[in-house]
C-alpha cells in the first residue's frame, strides 16, 4: 500500500497471494481509509501490510493533494469517494461534499481502476527528467512541508496494531541525484517517524546506490527495478528487519 513508488513492485516477486493495492500521490489519510475499509469485511484475511513510505511523502506537493480546494485535491476526490466517509472524514466538507458529487457523477460511472502494479520500459533518465521529479514535489513556495502525514500515519500503525497485522514499512531506492537534491529535513522527519516506533519493521533501500538502469525517472523504478527490489522485499520479509534512515 502507499503511493506510486510501491507500485512498481509486482506483488508475484513477494508471493501468490499478495495484492499491490498502492495509488498514485496517495496521501497516508487515503492509505489509513482504504486499510480501514479492507479490514471492514469479515473475510479479509490480512495478515501483512507492506506500507511505501520515503522522503518525498513529507513533500509540499502532499498538502496539495490533501486539499479539496485544488485541482490535485480534485483528482484525490475522485480517485477515493469510494473510501471517503459521506459525513466526518478529515478531507472535505459535507456540504463541499455534495457539490462536487454531482459533478464528479458521470466519472464515477466509469471502470477506470487507479491501483495496482505499473511497470515501464524507460530506464536512464536524464537530468532533465530527474529535476523534474524534484521541483513537481518540492518546489511549492507558498506550500509548507507536508506534516499532516504523520497523524495517519501514526493512525496507521496502531489499525494494525489492534488487527494483529503485521505492518513493514519501505522506502524505495530513488536516483542518486534525486537523492542528494533532497533537503535534510526531509530525511529527519523520516528517520524521526521510523526512531518513534520501534515495533514497525523497516526495510530502507533509500541507501541503495541503484544502477539509474532500474530507474524510470528520479524516484520510480522500472519494470527491472521493481522485480529487483520486489525480491529483496520478498527475502527480508522472512526474518524481521529494521534498518536505519539515509542521511546525506
Amino acid at each position: 500500500m502507499g503511493d506510486s513508488e510501491i507500485k512498481r513492485i509486482p506483488p508475484s516477486a513477494i508471493s501468490d497471494s499478495t495484492y499491490n493495492y498502492a495509488t498514485i500521490a496517495e496521501h497516508h489519510y487515503f492509505t489509513y481509509l482504504k486499510l480501514k475499509n479492507l479490514l471492514s469485511y469479515p473475510d479479509s484475511n490480512i495478515n501483512t501490510v507492506v506500507l511505501g513510505l520515503s522522503v518525498h511523502n513529507f513533500a509540499p506537493i502532499f498538502e496539495k493533494y490533501f486539499s479539496s480546494k485544488t485541482a490535485r485535491g480534485n483528482s484525490s476526490f475522485e480517485r477515493y469517494l469510494y473510501d471517503l466517509p459521506y459525513k466526518n472524514n478529515d478531507f472535505i466538507d459535507f456540504f463541499s461534499f455534495q457539490k462536487k458529487l454531482v459533478s464528479y457523477f458521470p466519472d464515477l460511472l466509469k471502470d477506470d481502476t487507479d491501483w495496482g502494479y505499473v511497470e515501464s520500459l524507460s530506464e536512464n533518465p536524464s537530468d532533465k527528467i530527474v529535476g523534474d521529479a524534484i521541483d513537481l514535489h518540492y518546489n511549492h513556495p507558498n506550500t509548507t512541508m507536508c506534516l499532516s502525514q504523520l497523524e495517519y500515519l501514526e493512525k496507521i500503525v496502531n489499525l494494525c496494531t489492534t488487527n494483529n497485522i503485521r505492518l513493514v514499512v519501505v522506502s524505495m531506492p530513488v536516483h542518486f541525484k534525486y537523492k542528494i537534491n533532497v533537503e535534510e529535513k526531509y530525511y529527519t522527519i523520516l528517520a524521526d517517524f521510523i526512531k518513534q516506533n520501534p515495533d514497525i519493521e523497516y526495510q530502507n533501500y533509500l541507501h541503495l546506490d541503484i544502477d539509474s538502469k532500474y530507474m524510470a525517472d528520479g524516484n520510480h523504478l522500472n519494470t527491472n527495478g521493481g522485480i529487483l527490489i520486489g525480491n529483496y522485499i520478498k527475502e527480508r520479509l522472512k526474518v524481521k528487519t529494521r534498518n536505519s534512515v539515509y542521511t546525506k
